[in-house]
């Protein structure tokens, strides 16, 4: 079976010419998979860089890419019906589309989930799960993230990023660096063996809710740095400023909350 890895459009123009015959030049690989289809692709195209978007796409099949695990959970997280994002994220074969409310480029979500794995809630989720299931278990995660993401925004859940910095881009980035911090803090006080539950990161949400400035207000990160909620940009130094300061947020919480159990216990003790 021959299948044509570049050129379509051209072949498409010459099947629907009105000529007789066209010769033309081609080159042909031997593919014995579709992974070797895909490097092919990806080869004849390095003339001209390829879309980050449609990369992302790609190396979701070609499971010896170190990026494979990423584009897998973000392909998963759009498709599947079990999924609060589903049809949520913009992708090179999924443009943004007003029926379907694609509002989180793929790009923002892929960062999301490779920082997590790298370091974050699934790397600790991969630690004590069997490898052909980390996929399932990340899409599980995150999607219980989300839910209750959605629980406690629900006015902004279907609001693009001019209107709304939840599902921007630095956004995102904030949202991942929460997630990962809801769920070692979930690790530290139960079974590592459970996923934290929907209920627990709507918890947790809520806490860090009037600190949380997406669709208006002013962001407040220290005495000298203040900024409107639409100015933040999808920008390393703004992504840094909003990630930091609602990380910074949430565990002076924890620490304050920690520091009243003890004390209660203590008391406890004491009488």
């Amino acid at each position: 079976v021959g299948w044509v890895v570049d050129g379509q459009q051209r072949l498409k123009a010459i099947q629907e010419a009105d000529v007789a015959s066209f010769p033309i030049f081609s080159v042909a690989f031997i593919a014995n998979d579709q992974t070797e289809q895909l490097k092919q692709f990806r080869n004849v195209n390095t003339t001209r860089r390829l879309p980050k978007s449609l990369i992302n796409e790609l190396i979701a099949y070609d499971v010896n890419d170190p990026d494979s695990l990423s584009a897998q959970i973000v392909s998963r997280l759009n498709y599947s019906e079990e999924s609060p994002l589903r049809h949520k994220i913009i992708q090179y074969t999924k443009p943004r589309n007003p029926l379907t409310q694609a509002l989180i480029r793929d790009t923002s979500m892929f960062k999301f989930v490779t920082r997590s794995i790298s370091g974050g809630a699934l790397a600790t989720l991969s630690a004590f799960t069997e490898e052909q299931e980390v996929v399932d278990m990340s899409v599980q995660l995150i999607s219980r993230f989300f839910q209750s993401v959605k629980f406690v925004w629900p006015e902004l859940w279907e609001l693009p990023p001019t209107k709304s910095r939840l599902f921007h881009g630095a956004g995102i980035a904030a949202l991942g660096v929460l997630m990962d911090a809801f769920t070692a803090r979930f690790y530290y006080t139960h079974e590592v063996e459970n996923l934290p539950p929907e209920k627990f990161f709507t918890q947790e949400l809520n806490k860090i809710k009037s600190a949380c400035h997406w669709n208006q207000g002013t962001w407040i990160f220290n005495q000298t740095t203040q900024r409107p909620w639409n100015e933040l940009q999808n920008i390393a130094k703004d992504i840094f400023l909003l990630t930091t300061h609602l990380n910074r947020y949430y565990w002076e919480l924890v620490a304050e909350e920690d520091e009243r159990s003890e004390n209660e216990e203590k008391e406890k003790t004491e009488t």
